[in-house]
């Protein structure tokens, strides 16, 4: 099949920009204006909540049901069209997190900080006036599509649009750090709420207060987990490290990867085996090995044999229709 490639476009090219039609944004999302008044209608109950562990912890989703699902995952669409900011890692085609690590490789200092409660703490009220101020929208429509991109006045965190509705409800003050930080010599990026830092001179405490500052001005946001690195320091970045200005695999993952393929061993010998734990631990050790591999390519290596054995022992993948 021939597929038309996609091309990416400012946004004054996007379909969304000065929409002043609920018509037209029903044709856009492709569905009818009674479809989309009726999801309007139900408002929250277009979602459902659930519990998710998180390290120590547990953070509530909100996930769209089926029907606004499409509509989100429509928008989804529309928006990831839109060409984004060069600090940007997160949510862009062909960028990674260790893309995000690797771009601050040639520094020696580097500093981290995090947005706490990022997608709770943007409100509807900065997606409304992202939409009328970055997109051009007419008043009227701009709430009709913030009302269907946000639940309880805020940005869900189970949504295909999550990541993208918060970068545009926040660009302006996103732009404003990076000119900022281009100012004085600071290499910066973004990777959904992590904030990154690096330079060849010292980042001090006065520079990471004004880069507050900047924030408490325009957003309710806290700033928290701010991390100092010196030139001589190892600097975890979004699930890489840095190493003397090398990207290196965490110790945690390798660690992680070997007692995962002791245990892949272990299952192996086991008469008789117990190929859904095989099927599962093939699976979850591909995906470390894989991930690794971006970082270090000696990992592809390692993931060419793991799967070659797996075909090998006659273990499917977890994809894999079995019938």
């Amino acid at each position: 099949m021939n597929m038309r490639k996609i091309k990416r476009h400012s946004i004054d090219q996007s379909q969304f920009y000065k929409l002043r039609s609920f018509k037209k944004l029903a044709k856009i999302l492709n569905t009818s204006p009674e479809a989309l008044s009726n999801l309007l209608s139900k408002g929250d109950d277009n979602y459902y909540e659930s519990s998710v562990s998180m390290g120590k912890g547990k953070r509530n989703i909100q996930v769209p049901l089926p029907q606004l699902r499409r509509l989100h995952n429509r928008i989804q669409v529309l928006l990831s069209r839109i060409i984004k900011p060069e600090y940007l890692y997160s949510s862009v085609k062909k960028l990674s997190n260790v893309d995000n690590c690797a771009n601050h490789k040639d520094n020696n200092f580097l500093c981290k900080a995090d947005l706490a409660a990022y997608y709770q703490s943007t409100s509807s009220t900065r997606v409304f006036k992202a939409f009328v101020n970055i997109f051009k929208m007419e008043a009227d429509i701009a709430k009709v599509i913030t009302r269907l991109c946000t639940f309880k006045e805020y940005v869900p965190t189970g949504s295909p649009i999550s990541h993208d509705v918060a970068f545009y409800a926040n660009l302006n003050v996103f732009n404003q750090v990076d000119t900022f930080c281009k100012k004085r010599g600071v290499s910066f990026s973004l990777y959904v709420d992590d904030l990154t830092f690096s330079s060849k001179t010292v980042i001090n405490r006065k520079f990471m207060d004004r880069i507050i500052q900047i924030f408490k001005k325009n957003t309710d946001y806290e700033i928290h987990k701010i991390r100092h690195y010196g030139k001589d320091k190892a600097k975890p970045v979004t699930g890489a490290v840095l190493i003397d200005n090398k990207l290196v695999v965490p110790l945690k993952q390798k660690k992680l990867i070997h007692n995962k393929i002791d245990y892949k061993n272990y299952l192996l010998n086991l008469k008789p085996q117990d190929e859904t734990k095989l099927m599962k631990t093939y699976q979850s050790l591909i995906g470390l090995v894989s991930s690794a591999s971006q970082i270090s390519p000696k990992y592809s290596i390692l993931t060419k044999q793991l799967v070659q054995e797996r075909r090998t022992n006659n273990i499917p993948a977890m994809n894999q229709n079995n019938s």
